[in-house]
């Protein structure tokens, strides 16, 4: 539980509890293994307190960070808030926008690197298009940019399959996809225009392969619901299935 108790919010009485969860087949690990799910309950239910706080999600965001008062985290607050700042300048969050169209952010840390994700969506009935995704990223030094960025982009890829197709079904104990015409996954016709930003950083160098999943599906829910009015908790989110 160190992922969650380590997550740089300023929640001064926080328990955390891993619950035991019966699996009834083999499982294999996801790239970004347990951040996807952290990921997710963090950035969704942070925007669903925004709203209710009567404020947007970075204004709310900021506000988490700025009440921890541990200093052992002061510099993962500080890194949290600077990739925050950075992709809502540079994805025009919180721009007026055509109706049916909604930017989402969230931010996350893990593998020991911040990053924040805007996802700009589109709705298409009771379906949508992801049109625009901006990751800020904080990962230390940068030694190969060309191969940061291409990071990012893959994330963003997988990200979408992840959170718009990817679903394993089961009946009478058996997994029932058995190809591609039943567990579809990410067409280049989904990609959306990708704009990766680096912190410029002397930190010694940190992960990378896998933090770009944690906050997209999140930035994503978040998006919709500006889009649409309409909540997502759960993943995959497939048309409107609330």
């Amino acid at each position: 539980m160190s992922e969650v108790e380590n997550h740089p919010f300023g929640v001064a009485n926080l328990r955390s509890e891993s619950g035991l969860a019966p699996a009834h087949t083999r499982i294999g690990w996801y790239r970004a293994v347990y951040a996807i799910f952290w990921g997710f309950a963090y950035g969704v239910f942070t925007d669903e307190l925004a709203e209710k706080a009567g404020v947007d999600t970075a204004t709310m965001l900021h506000r988490l960070y700025d009440s921890n008062a541990n200093p052992k985290q002061a510099e993962q607050v500080k890194r949290s808030k600077g990739v925050l700042d950075l992709v809502v300048e540079k994805s025009g969050y919180g721009k007026a926008l055509p109706d049916g169209e909604g930017i989402g952010i969230a931010v996350h840390y893990s593998f020991q690197t911040y990053i924040a994700m805007a996802v700009h969506v589109r709705m298409k009935g009771d379906d949508f298009e992801v049109l625009r995704v901006d990751s800020a990223v904080d990962c230390g030094q940068v030694l190969n940019k060309d191969g940061a960025t291409a990071q990012q982009e893959g994330a963003v890829a997988m990200g979408i399959s992840l959170a718009k197709y990817c679903e394993v079904s089961f009946k009478d104990g058996a997994v029932v996809n058995s190809n591609f015409h039943d567990y579809p996954v990410m067409r280049i016709s989904d990609m959306p225009e990708v704009h990766v930003h680096f912190i410029d950083s002397d930190a010694k160098p940190t992960g990378l392969g896998e933090p770009g999943m944690a906050p997209f599906a999140p930035a994503l829910s978040n998006a919709i619901y500006q889009a649409s009015g309409k909540r997502h908790r759960n993943l995959p989110i497939q048309p409107m299935k609330a």
